[in-house]
């Protein structure tokens, strides 16, 4: 008998899946209560051994196939959870001819289970604690089907769901392949009264041998971080303070000299100089671009990569609070910079004066790099680079614990091509096309503008448009996908795709309108991949290939289409583009590159990936997994760096966004990590 973790909480199911449990299963009910993104939850924990259920709700077919699509896009070895009904059975003859594994739930007597059972689902969720609020013996009723299923050889698996106790947790271990437990349940396991008195005694005693024999245990070591975080608490909301006061946005009118990126930055570098000083650490200023603070002599560097300047806080009536004054509201600390990233790079410089204070001897010097134009250009780093080495290994407190090791290359680009309207005598023609010029997204909008003969005829064939306006022999399409960003296209629609769609059934086209039709139909409609221009690539570590479509434009005569692709280790920039460049010969186009950035990819086994590992289990106690990412972090800038923390799975920090906020735990944690991180990275023995 295997365990499903039956959680949507992720510091849950990271233990869970450390204890070694087969599975995780969840509901909506759950990604609700979590306030978890359904696409980001199943892209993360796709990647983990184990068995994965999503589920796919409603009752019309078309729905459900949808549905289960943009899951096995994530993977296919995401088992499909269908609620039990006659489009569900439906479901599972569609996904078994799919090659893709489906679990059906709420099932709650014999007749349901059979049904289920020779439609071939692969695995069965009976109801135990619930069958029992109305009545019916749970576990009887489990062990009834997994009778029929080995007497009659089914090849589906039984899962013991809806067990509350350990009660129904021991029976369900008799009769089922799986028991569906939630997380508290699980845990319940492991505290017998004698495991835990024996736990105690036991490591009470290994405490004494190892200091007697010249070792220092782990835990303390995390004393004497924490109790130097507890005195140096105060200080450090007086220093986040003073930083979120300013307003650190770059500002092009009062640039000058030693303040390359406006008047604010500099005052922050200013503000950061004082702190440090004052702490008596060695600090300098690179012209206003960037600037370190460094602890040791040594000629091997460590680095930790963070930065001052933030983006603009938009409209203050969208903030809860000032967001140029540290607020704490209940549990968590808001402002514009507090997790993006003046927190975080606190968190780090604190960690290493605490590590100073300790009197802990390093045999690397330790540097803290901050910018001051991360979140415009990063030329900030190219000057820096200028005068400094880099670091021998790094790590950025810019992005989420655990550790992000992998980032996808990317290119981002624009198809241009000049469409003459045609002059033949067709009824309908294509005039203007207008979205929003963004490349952060997947086109979420779009407006077409058409003019025909017959207005009403052509109204009808645009049945993908949200709305449709008629105005003489103009016909005004508005079409409206799912917002997604654009490195993960999977999980929203683009509004492109329902236009193609249209496109396709209007038959009488020329000029403008045929071109376009042929060039979205044949190479961009429903691919999000680039399959159709031969981009497609496959990494058994980083995953797939992705391509998206932000905005289309045709205004003047002119054809315009922006792209955003990003790929994994095994695709090199230079080949990518010569594709892009037969495409483009092939059909008259041609395009640029907007904004180009390498991959990103640190191996598991390197010594910065082994020590980070080391330093979060030492704190926390969960061996940390090692994620990739489609997104751009400033881990890019140095070339032995990867983005570990300040946030965790679960935190919702509003980054970019009004009341950006971090979590009182989230950064003291931090803190204790980058204690542990910088003594490990420091020291050599």
């Amino acid at each position: 008998m295997k365990y499903f973790i039956d959680t949507g909480n992720q510091q849950e199911i990271d233990e869970a899946i450390e204890w070694g449990v087969a599975g995780i299963t969840a509901n909506p009910s759950m990604y609700l209560k979590e306030n978890i993104s359904f696409y980001d939850f199943l892209e993360r924990n796709s990647k983990k051994d184990g068995l994965l259920t999503a589920e796919v709700v409603g009752s019309r077919l078309p729905d459900m196939i949808n549905q289960a699509n943009q899951i096995t896009a994530v993977s296919k070895e995401i088992i499909i959870k269908l609620n039990y009904s006659p489009s569900a059975l439906k479901m599972v003859h569609h996904l078994r001819r799919e090659k893709i594994r489906t679990a059906m739930t709420l099932v709650f007597d014999i007749n349901q289970a059979m049904m289920a059972l020779n439609a071939g689902v692969d695995y069965l969720f009976l109801f135990v604690a619930r069958n029992e609020e109305i009545g019916v013996d749970g576990m009887a009723f489990v062990e009834e089907v997994s009778n029929i299923i080995r007497l009659k050889n089914y090849q589906t698996e039984v899962v013991a769901a809806s067990v509350r106790n350990k009660f129904q947790l021991n029976r369900a271990a008799l009769y089922s392949d799986y028991i569906a437990a939630p997380y508290q349940l699980v845990k319940e396991s492991f505290q017998h009264p004698s495991t835990l008195s024996g736990l105690t005694q036991f490591e009470k005693d290994m405490d004494q041998v190892l200091t007697v024999e010249g070792f220092f245990p782990m835990n303390n070591y995390i004393r004497l971080y924490q109790e130097k975080l507890q005195l140096y608490e105060e200080q450090l909301m007086e220093d986040l303070a003073e930083l979120v006061a300013i307003r650190s946005v770059r500002d092009e009118e009062t640039k000058k000299p030693g303040a390359p990126f406006g008047n604010e930055i500099r005052e922050i570098f200013d503000r950061m100089t004082a702190i440090s000083e004052r702490d008596d650490f060695k600090s300098t200023n690179f012209d206003g671009y960037a600037m370190h603070v460094e602890h040791g002599d040594c000629n091997e560097i460590i680095g930790i990569l963070a930065h001052l300047d933030i983006v603009p806080e938009g409209e203050k009536k969208d903030w809860l609070f000032d967001p140029f004054t540290l607020t704490r509201h209940g549990d968590y600390l808001y402002g514009r910079g507090v997790n993006d990233d003046k927190a975080p790079a606190l968190a780090a410089y604190y960690a290493l004066k605490i590590l100073r204070d300790l009197d802990f001897k390093f045999d690397r010097r330790v540097r803290i790099i901050l910018g001051g134009a991360e979140e415009t250009t990063w030329e900030c780093m190219d000057h820096y680079f200028k005068h400094n080495a880099q670091p021998m290994m790094a790590f950025s407190p810019d992005g989420d614990f655990p550790i992000v090791h992998g980032e996808k290359g990317v290119l981002q680009g624009t198809f241009f091509q000049k469409i003459e309207p045609s002059a033949d005598a067709y009824p309908h023609h294509l005039i203007e096309i207008e979205s929003e010029k963004q490349r952060g997204y997947i086109c979420e909008r779009l407006r077409v503008v058409f003019e025909s003969s017959y207005p009403m005829e052509l109204k009808d064939l645009l049945e993908g448009a949200e709305e449709t306006v008629i105005a003489g022999s103009y016909i005004i399409a508005f079409y409206k996908g799912d917002k997604a960003l654009s490195r993960n296209p999977h999980k929203g629609e683009n509004a492109l795709f329902r236009f193609a769609k249209d496109l396709m059934a209007i038959e009488n086209a020329n000029g403008s309108l045929l071109k376009l039709k042929k060039l979205l139909i044949k190479y961009f409609c429903n691919d999000i991949y680039g399959e159709n221009l031969g981009l497609f690539l496959e990494d058994k570590d980083m995953g797939i290939t992705t391509f998206s479509i932000p905005y289309l434009l045709y205004q003047n005569k002119k054809l315009e289409i922006g792209f955003d692709y990003r790929y994994p280790k095994g695709q090199e920039s230079k080949v990518a583009k010569r594709n892009l460049e037969n495409f483009c010969e092939k059909n008259n186009l041609n395009f640029t590159i907007y904004k180009e950035f390498g991959l990103l990819y640190i191996h598991r086994e390197s010594q910065l990936i082994q020590t980070l590992q080391q330093a979060y289990q030492n704190i926390t106690g969960n061996t940390p997994e090692c994620i990739t990412k489609g997104g751009i972090s400033y881990s890019r800038a140095l070339q032995n760096c990867v983005a570990f923390g300040p946030t965790f799975p679960g935190d919702i920090p509003n980054t970019h966004k009004p009341n950006e906020r971090i979590k009182l735990q989230t950064l003291y944690k931090a803190v204790m990590i980058y204690c542990e991180t910088i003594r490990l990275l420091a020291t050599k023995s």
